[in-house]
């Protein structure tokens, strides 16, 4: 039995690896990637110089920082970069949930293992966040630093000891504090949180509490008013206009218009809360309501055992943290999917929790199959739709690339390429090259390629 739990997890671990490693390799260079390899292209202390003109007029986020030096990596090297991320994340995951490693020989976590994938990989916004390399610098690597966090806290709210307390650990817990802090605009004030919750905690059972968590707090919150506080997010807020790729959320009457948002003073944007959860429900696919049904039939039957107590109360904590990091998205201007990763991670956790419980630890076989067995059907269904759609992207950049290199050898160095009109173009979050030469994308193109110009072919 063993064996056979040990051949599964690592035959789905390839799986799971070849799928993220081919996605990363289909996907073409698109948008941001032009604009910040460009900027790359002189050197490290470019990238800084770039970075810190960046911050004052445009973006603060460090994943920029992270984007510029994958850019400048190569896409190659990314691929690889990026698979360890994603299965990175399942990893930290499936530890915030059970507290230890994965141990592939036990059913249990296995199973885990493969639900916490699945809903990593085939997720409503994996297409812009898990093999985008702008979208992965800013969302998958930042959030992979702040699992790393929770995993010390983890260990230390479970008592134990990881990190010693001296000068050097201290320093580095505080720069990697400061980075997540600096990560993105829900991540940060999410983290803090976590980390004032986990000191309460402590404190009330009365625990010691390691040096370096109060260095953590002070590096995460230093980077959150860094971040918060760039003269580039309020330059970047003025410039919000409607755009297509919420088109689904105008449908569903979940978006406000431009002119709304701007014309809020900035207290009263928490209106725009419901509008952001009923975002977050409809992108979670309704987990939220289902570990919030769960939790509640849990505490109203008090059927459970004394060990999945601890199971419920931290679903429900999780699914908090997640409704938190989403409502404060009411401050930010209409906000991508890609905004909501973050929250779908803890929502991801909060449903590993829920499922010890309702499972019994999958000890209840029927249950446990049904769940999984479901998993995999959804997923396999949207792989039919996912993979095809990337190859059929791959195709189009390969067709651009021989345009492009014809191009190249004649005296106007002007391409006329084809335009990603594709299946699941919301999904990709694909910014077309415009038949103006003039727009900022095909200016950023053709100083990649080397090309005077690069126009979209005319429909």
């Amino acid at each position: 039995m063993y064996k056979k739990n040990n051949i599964i997890f690592y035959f789905f671990l390839s799986l799971a690896a070849f799928y993220i490693a081919i996605l990363t390799f289909f996907r073409p260079l698109t948008m941001d990637d032009f604009f910040y390899a460009n900027a790359s292209s002189g050197g490290i202390l470019e990238i800084f110089k770039f970075y810190y003109k960046h911050y004052l007029t445009w973006g603060p986020r460090i994943g920029t920082l992270f984007d510029m030096f994958f850019l400048s990596a190569g896409k190659t090297i990314f691929i690889f970069i990026n698979t360890a991320v994603q299965i990175g994340l399942v990893f930290f995951m499936h530890y915030t949930v059970t507290g230890r490693k994965v141990d592939p020989a036990e059913k249990k976590d296995v199973i885990l293992f493969i639900i916490l994938t699945l809903l990593l990989l085939f997720n409503p916004v994996g297409g812009q966040t898990l093999f985008w390399i702008s979208a992965v610098a800013n969302y998958s690597f930042t959030a992979l630093i702040f699992f790393v966090i929770l995993f010390f806290l983890r260990i230390v709210l479970d008592g134990r000891k990881i990190i010693d307390d001296n000068i050097s650990s201290c320093i580095f817990i505080f720069i990697t504090g400061f980075i997540i802090g600096m990560s993105n605009e829900n991540t940060a004030p999410l983290a803090c949180f976590i980390i004032i919750s986990s000191l309460i905690y402590l404190k009330f059972k009365k625990m010691p509490v390691p040096k370096w968590v109060y260095w953590l707090l002070t590096g995460t919150f230093a980077g959150t008013v860094a971040l918060l506080a760039a003269p580039g997010s309020y330059k970047r807020m003025t410039a919000v206009t409607d755009f297509s790729m919420t088109d689904i959320f105008i449908k569903l009457h979940l978006q406000e218009t431009a002119d709304q948002f701007l014309n809020t003073p900035l207290l009263l944007k928490i209106k725009f809360i419901p509008l952001r959860i009923g975002k977050f429900l409809f992108l979670s696919a309704g987990i939220p309501v289902f570990i919030i049904a769960a939790a509640v039939y849990a505490f109203v039957k008090q059927n459970f055992k004394p060990e999945h107590k601890k199971n419920v109360i931290f679903a429900a904590i999780f699914l908090f943290f997640a409704l938190i990091s989403v409502s404060i998205l009411c401050f930010a201007p209409k906000p991508s999917i890609r905004a909501y990763f973050t929250p779908l991670l803890m929502t991801f956790v909060a449903f590993g929790f829920i499922l010890l419980y309702i499972t019994d630890n999958f000890a209840k076989n029927k249950l446990t199959y049904f769940i999984l067995g479901c998993s995999l059907i959804i997923s396999s269904v949207l792989a039919f739709n996912i993979i095809p759609s990337f190859y059929y992207l791959h195709k189009i950049e390969n067709q651009n690339l021989i345009i492009i290199k014809e191009a190249l050898q004649t005296p106007q160095k002007n391409a006329e390429i084809y335009g990603y009109e594709i299946p699941f173009g919301k999904y990709h979050a694909i910014l077309n090259p415009s038949e103006n030469k003039e727009f900022h994308v095909n200016i950023e193109m053709a100083k990649y390629y080397g090309l005077n110009s690069i126009v979209a072919k005319k429909q």
